[in-house]
């Protein structure tokens, strides 16, 4: 059963709270957020979909929801011949001093009406999920797009600035990624040793329960020294050097081809690291492979012009991006270290918290290498997590 608990005319509403006073200052207290204060859990088979236990808000009308109940029932006079994506709504209406709603379900992704109905009469549309109908029903799981409703947090401290984001709901703060590099067993990476394994998180399993309404994302964070910072107002600029970790806006020697900063949950890898008989070492949580951020961040210079790093390529002609000069034969910052933040983006792309630097991962030219000759790209580089 659903209970619309901003509504006079609800079944058995004995809640004094009514739409005008109670739907605006709802909205405020859940920090203009929509979703599922918990619960809310949809389920679904070829014909119906359902919302199981839970509180919902919207726009700060709240829908009580006391057992599994189904929202919409598909007759097959309504399938499609082909598989189609589709869209279920919540559409609440807001007439005078009451309130009502109906379930919608519409080819239509786009938000048709956005009346701020806590406050103003009119009808307000929540999209509460996507899902593929067929000729033979619904197929599949219908996928949930209700946010959780975050409860307000401590701040969080960027690079530059201090920005307010909201703790996830009952005060629990994101974790750090926890990074690790797995060296490969197979193929030709097992031969590169370090520099042919994987950057993993490790924790990956912290952040699977945020899939559902929540959006999750590592962002990688460079450390530099004596990196220059500028801001810039009213056509004045002020430089200013600073050593610590930045957020680039690229990074890659090739302007074809630059590494990938942001990196969505979606976007870990599954890879087979080893295998022996019948059994095999399978990673899930697989974020990149170390040699691509070597092709991307070091190169050599052949007559000027910039050239991937090689087996035949000297020790000494080895440059990083950003690396600086030439001091004692050897390149200044010539290394790359970077870490990662966690993030969470609420259905409207909006960053609600953010974990703390994980540890670093650091790669440097090899010049300590015994063999400064050597023809292994292994041996060329150190691949090093910071403790």
């Amino acid at each position: 059963m659903i209970r619309l608990l901003e509504s006079v005319n609800d079944q058995d509403n004995s809640i004094l709270q009514q739409v005008d006073d109670g739907a605006i200052m709802n909205y405020q207290i859940a920090c203009q957020k929509d979703g599922a204060i918990f619960g809310c859990v949809l389920t679904n088979s070829t014909t119906q979909i359902a919302i199981g236990k839970g509180l919902l808000i919207v726009r700060g009308y709240r829908f009580s929801i006391n057992a599994q109940t189904t929202i919409i029932t598909i007759s097959n006079t309504s399938y499609p011949a082909s598989a189609t994506k589709y869209y279920l709504w919540l559409r609440i209406t807001h007439t005078t001093a009451n309130a009502s709603y109906e379930f919608v379900v519409s080819t239509n992704g786009t938000q048709l009406n956005k009346t701020a109905i806590e406050k103003d009469e009119g009808v307000y549309d929540y999209k509460l999920a996507e899902f593929t109908l067929g000729p033979s029903g619904i197929s599949g799981t219908v996928k949930s797009l209700i946010a959780n409703v975050p409860a307000p947090g401590s701040s969080v401290t960027n690079n530059s600035t201090t920005n307010n984001y909201y703790s996830i709901a009952g005060g629990e703060t994101l974790p750090e990624p926890r990074i690790e590099i797995v060296k490969s067993a197979e193929g030709t990476e097992a031969k590169l040793g370090m520099v042919g394994g994987y950057l993993c998180i490790a924790n990956k399993n912290d952040y699977s329960k945020y899939k559902s309404g929540y959006k999750i994302r590592f962002v990688l964070y460079r450390f530099m020294e004596r990196g220059r910072y500028r801001n810039k107002r009213n056509g004045s600029k002020l430089y200013v050097e600073k050593t610590g970790y930045v957020k680039p806006l690229q990074m890659g020697w090739k302007e074809s081809s630059k590494l990938k900063l942001v990196y969505s949950f979606n976007d870990l890898q599954t890879i087979n690291v080893a295998k022996s008989g019948q059994y095999i070492y399978k990673r899930t949580d697989v974020l990149q492979p170390i040699k691509s951020f070597i092709d991307k961040c070091f190169y050599y210079k052949v007559s000027g012009t910039k050239t991937a790093v090689d087996d035949d390529t000297p020790i000494s002609s080895i440059r990083s991006v950003r690396s600086k000069g030439n001091r004692h034969g050897y390149f200044r910052h010539n290394f790359v270290k970077i870490a990662f933040k966690a993030e969470l983006l609420d259905s409207n792309n909006k960053k609600i918290a953010e974990s703390g630097l994980s540890r670093s991962l650091t790669i440097l030219v090899n010049y300590t290498s015994v063999n400064k000759e050597t023809t292994k790209l292994g041996e060329k580089f150190k691949v090093l997590i910071d403790m």
